[in-house]
């Protein structure tokens, strides 16, 4: 193996290569990410930037024609708003690629390997040269030049000297890394620096990319949990994307990235079973509410050894659960759970539920830079009840807050659930997890409208019946719902028969081979660029459509009195 060069900066002594089993070493701490190679709950999305763009006049009169070109972004979503991503990297064990069915867009501006990166971006040169605003380049989280005074810092880049992929992106071509070396390009002293922080929206740009091709790409990626910049807190996902595919759900090639359907649809070659992961229990008496209850983890596979008391595979036989309230509007509250003597409380388990030796009643001390660290790896499925929040408020934005716990003095009813016991709540003082103050985030639901209420880690199956206190989004001042639900796990984790009356055509021609029996099928053939069914393509001038005889192009501007297209002037009295 290749010794590392002394120009290299520690951030990513490659050993010279990706090729290590921890590829990334972070300048401030100098020690290898040993995090694990996982997907997590990461993934990537799509976003169209720009469509059609058409010709761009720059300053000197030259015109850069982007008819039928696309501009796209490409984002990791994160676990988390405080998840850090430091790198983007590729190497011969997880192939990097960035691949267009057309060249990419990528202006003559700035010649070379810095064109491959968003550091030369600038936009008050948009004016001038409108095509940069388009240009094609790598990046961490940021659009432009870094602004120091905003914490930002460059982008920085690692290549393979014998497998160089910034210039073959540079001039237009696929960024392809794949070599033991392999490549990156990454943020140094990612812990020193914003770039990479997922935010509110939980997500970071890695990739502006203009074509009149189809996009896709397979990513390896680094990022710290919780921006944490430590070795064992950082996780490793390899994920994928593609611009153009199938875009129906119920589809066995269901392409979730893509934001164009490319008619490839295909309905009959998916398994002929589904695993049950989810079920739903709604409100007897208000609609809209319910109770969602989530298998979130089979423990025969995670792969956890043990845990702190040195229990060898204390989750082996077990599964963990997450029990949502779901509700109908991102205005509605939910304030506490609770159990009294109208109301009961009973949530149990036909064998006991596993409670982790760091752990408690609920997530609120609970340290999630722990997560995935042995022996501590058991306290990210310890068995809690809580109201929006999976762990300590300090490891999540400012707003969250604590769950405070209410109970019967004469019974020690949370004491018994973190026996492994169920929590049970039947008098008139009752029990209830609350959120103070009422106003903290946690009480907001997520884009789903849910807001998560227990977790439970379990080799039986969960039951139970439990109160909620809501707030509904249009009620008066002090109007709440005391709304009672009950649920269970019984058949989550089981596998389903599927069967699609689509796929058996019972002697209907399926003339174009998708699944799809002709006399049910809206598109005998496939559907072009533009979405027609057999269509041309986009082969008119703004691509899918004609300009409008009252305009000059395709983005809406006529003629000024000069004759130019998009211009303001309004009169030329002089005649001049």
């Amino acid at each position: 193996m290749p010794s590392p060069q002394a120009s290299f900066p520690a951030v990513l002594r490659f050993c010279l290569a990706l090729c290590l089993c921890a590829p990334f070493t972070t300048q401030a701490q100098g020690v290898p990410c040993n995090g694990e190679e996982s997907n997590g709950n990461f993934s990537l999305s799509v976003e169209l930037f720009a469509e059609d763009i058409g010709p761009l006049t720059d300053l000197n009169g030259a015109v850069t024609d982007l008819s039928g070109y696309n501009t796209y972004r490409i984002f990791v979503n994160t676990e988390g708003p405080l998840d850090k991503l430091s790198a983007v990297y590729g190497d011969d064990a997880r192939p990097l690629s960035i691949a267009s069915t057309a060249s990419f867009h990528q202006t003559p501006l700035f010649p070379g390997v810095s064109n491959a990166l968003v550091n030369i971006i600038n936009p008050l040169l948009f004016a001038s040269f409108p095509a940069l605003q388009y240009d094609s380049w790598l990046t961490i989280g940021i659009d432009e030049a870094h602004t120091a005074s905003d914490g930002e810092t460059d982008i920085a880049l690692i290549e393979d000297p014998l497998a160089e992929f910034a210039t073959t992106f540079a001039n237009g071509g696929n960024v392809t890394i794949n070599t033991a070396t392999g490549g990156a390009w990454y943020i140094d002293d990612a812990d020193l620096y914003n770039n990479g922080d997922a935010g509110v929206e939980q997500k970071v740009l890695i990739a502006q990319l203009t074509t009149e091709g189809q996009v896709s790409g397979d990513l390896a990626m680094q990022i710290f949990r919780d921006g944490e910049a430590n070795s064992e807190n950082c996780i490793r996902p390899y994920l994928s994307f593609q611009s153009h595919g199938c875009m129906d759900a119920t589809a066995c090639n269901y392409a979730p990235t893509a934001i164009f359907d490319d008619g490839t649809c295909d309905f009959c070659s998916c398994p002929d079973s589904v695993q049950v992961l989810s079920a739903s229990f709604p409100s007897d008496i208000i609609p809209g509410y319910s109770l969602e209850i989530e298998l979130i983890a089979d423990h025969d596979t995670t792969g956890i050894t043990t845990n702190i008391l040195g229990t060898p595979d204390p989750l082996a036989g077990t599964k963990t659960y997450r029990l949502y309230a779901q509700v109908d509007n991102p205005g509605t509250r939910v304030l506490s759970g609770y159990g009294n003597d109208t109301e009961v409380l009973n949530i149990k388990t036909t064998t006991s539920f596993y409670q982790a030796t760091l752990g408690a009643e609920t997530p609120s001390n609970i340290s999630s830079s722990l997560f995935g660290i042995s022996p501590f790896e058991d306290l990210e499925y310890d068995s809690w009840v809580t109201i929006g929040i999976d762990r300590s408020p300090n490891f999540l934005p400012a707003g969250y807050e604590a769950i405070t716990t209410i109970a019967d003095p004469a019974f020690n009813w949370f004491a018994d659930f973190e026996a492994g016991n169920a929590l049970i709540s039947n008098t008139i003082s009752g029990l209830a997890w609350i959120v103070n103050p009422p106003t903290a985030l946690n009480v907001n639901p997520d884009s789903d409208l849910r807001i998560l209420i227990g977790q439970f880690t379990t080799s039986g199956t969960v039951s139970g019946t439990l109160g909620l206190q809501i707030i509904p989004f249009d009620g008066e001042l002090g109007e709440d719902y005391r709304l009672p639900f009950s649920f269970t796990t019984e058949g989550l984790g089981l596998w389903e028969e599927v069967a699609n009356p689509l796929c058996d055509c019972d002697g209907i021609p399926d003339v174009d081979g998708d699944g799809v029996c002709d006399d049910v099928d809206p598109c005998i053939g496939v559907y072009d660029y533009c979405g027609v069914c057999n269509g041309p393509g986009a082969i008119y001038d703004c691509g899918c459509y004609d300009i409008p005889e009252e305009e000059c192009d395709c983005f809406g501007n006529t003629l000024d009195v000069l004759g130019i297209c998009g211009g303001d002037c309004e009169a030329d009295v002089d005649g001049d």
